[in-house]
């Protein structure tokens, strides 16, 4: 016989018979349980109602991890109490906060174990370990090595530092092992800056073999934690550098359940969701998934209300419009077209380092000064939302066709360029 029974910080147990009447600790919440005689949990539930709880019920002979490895979509949760040692890390997390100027929708709260990580992510260590090394041997024969000791020593405490502080105030976002060999993951977050939405998909690397065999397979879920990056209003969205997954940082179950058990589940519905939107052959990048049933709907009707729309947002990125386009900026720009455009149809031309874009009233036409990459032309009524990465402006088209511009040497002229077009397109705070 077994008897199933509750913490009042809402974790369920099931324990074997003789372990009635005995005091236990809670693997969630820490306090004391005293096992009552029989089940306190009745038999008399929905279906529904009582595989959920079936689904969150830890057995006390087994190890909670068991509980984190569900495949292939995690059980109703009811998300458990902060322990000890993560609220002694509140004010840490409220001295981050003023320091970086936004607040993490789900703070991790979590200890980082160096040792783990650095055995995880050895490189940047070694780096700065070498570094210092040549500088201590440097000092040996001269004067000058003892600054290098100082600065190498500095920057290695600025990493220590760096990743403490992002398992404390980072935010953490539900993710999937999609395949071990090679090891990527897809990891979810909307990275609207509170206004809007933005929600993306990124799909990156992480070194699973560091993971134990149980955690590191085709389909699992997992937890991660990332700082989200640049500063407000340089984009209408955060950006996703570095997502990690918790377990390669922190060998705590109980605090890696903690943190995993934070996660709402709409998030983890809408990561299967975001899922689905993804090509059949995906790359390592980061996606943006908007709602299957948006349509574009143009808030421009004629070339003057394009044009006034350019003068909101192309002067920020060296944009020229309406007269500014003179005759040599427009044979400039379209000396790298293989089929004529008209100029009379030309509202305005944005030019970065390695491409630019001719923007008329009926469509945006990509140029590349790499004569390798052939002009782009996109219709305005066939774009669904553009969206700008750290590597990439992609542009998601009513085709469910993901076109790709690169923006590495001209970020903030992609960065408007994405304000200007999902303006253009209606891209409503839902989508």
């Amino acid at each position: 016989m077994r008897i199933r029974f509750s913490c009042e910080c809402g974790a369920i147990y099931e324990v074997p018979g003789n372990y009635a009447g005995k005091t236990l600790k809670c693997k969630a919440c820490e306090q004391p349980i005293c096992v009552p005689q029989s089940s306190q949990i009745s038999p008399e539930k929905s279906p529904s109602k009582a595989q959920a709880e079936q689904s969150t019920a830890v057995s006390w002979d087994t190890d909670i991890d068991s509980a984190m490895a569900s495949v292939p979509f995690p059980p109703k949760r009811k998300p458990i109490a902060y322990s000890p040692e993560a609220q002694s890390l509140r004010a840490k997390h409220a001295r981050n906060e003023q320091g970086q100027g936004f607040t993490a929708a789900n703070p991790a709260l979590l200890r980082v174990n160096l040792w783990k990580y650095f055995r995880s992510f050895p490189y940047p260590f070694m780096l700065r370990l070498g570094l210092l090394s040549m500088a201590l041997g440097l000092s040996t024969i001269t004067c000058i090595g003892y600054p290098l000791v100082l600065a190498c020593a500095y920057f290695m405490f600025r990493l220590v530092q760096s990743v403490r502080k992002k398992f404390v105030s980072g935010c953490i976002c539900p993710a999937r092992i999609l395949t071990v060999d090679p090891p990527v993951i897809a990891v979810y977050s909307d990275l609207s800056l509170g206004v809007g939405s933005c929600k993306v998909i990124r799909l990156m690397e992480q070194p699973l073999h560091r993971l134990e065999p149980f955690r590191a397979r085709p389909g699992r879920i997992s937890a991660v934690c990332f700082f989200q990056g640049m500063c407000p209003g340089f984009s209408d969205h955060w950006f996703m550098p570095l997502p990690t997954i918790t377990e390669l940082a922190s060998n705590k179950t109980i605090e890696l359940k903690r943190v995993f058990d934070s996660i709402p589940d709409s998030l983890w519905e809408e990561l299967e969701q975001g899922l689905t939107q993804l090509p059949d052959n995906p790359e390592l990048r980061t996606y943006r998934v908007i709602r299957r049933d948006f349509e574009p709907k143009l808030s421009f009707s004629s070339p003057l209300e394009l044009q006034s729309l350019c003068q909101n947002f192309l002067p920020q990125a060296d944009g020229m419009i309406g007269s500014a386009v003179t005759n040599e900026v427009f044979n400039h720009a379209t000396r790298y077209l293989t089929y004529p455009v008209e100029r009379s149809s030309v509202i305005a031309i944005v030019q970065s380092f390695n491409a630019g874009a001719i923007i008329t009233g009926n469509a945006l036409i990509f140029f590349f000064r790499d004569d390798s990459r052939k002009p782009i032309t996109i219709p305005w009524a066939s774009i669904k939302v553009a969206h700008t990465s750290l590597e990439h402006m992609e542009i998601l088209t009513i085709a469910d066709e993901r076109i790709l511009i690169p923006c590495q040497a001209a970020m903030l002229t992609m960065v408007q360029l994405e304000k200007l077009i999902n303006r253009g397109v209606g891209v409503g705070p839902q989508d």
